[in-house]
């Protein structure tokens, strides 16, 4: 039984690659946006955000791409 915080495929079943696939979506573009933004200034504290590699944002989201299209594409019902 798979656990319970993986989210769900197109065919509402619990999919570890869908899960993979949206988290490094996720954490690439907050990535992408914080190094837009550069600095964050709170009170004392001061966050700063260095720029994104785009060969590693681009290697980090095709392998999980990937892994999701090649898992969903041989789980598919055969014609």
């Amino acid at each position: 039984m798979p656990p319970n915080w993986l989210l769900k495929n197109a065919d509402d079943q619990p999919s570890g690659s869908f899960t993979f696939a949206t988290i490094s979506f996720i954490v690439v573009t907050f990535c992408v946006l914080m190094s837009a933004i550069e600095t964050v200034n709170v009170g004392t504290l001061h966050i700063t955000f260095k720029p994104v590699d785009t060969t590693l944002a681009l290697g980090y989201l095709a392998a999980s791409f990937s892994t999701y299209i090649v898992r969903r594409t041989t789980e598919a019902p055969k014609p």
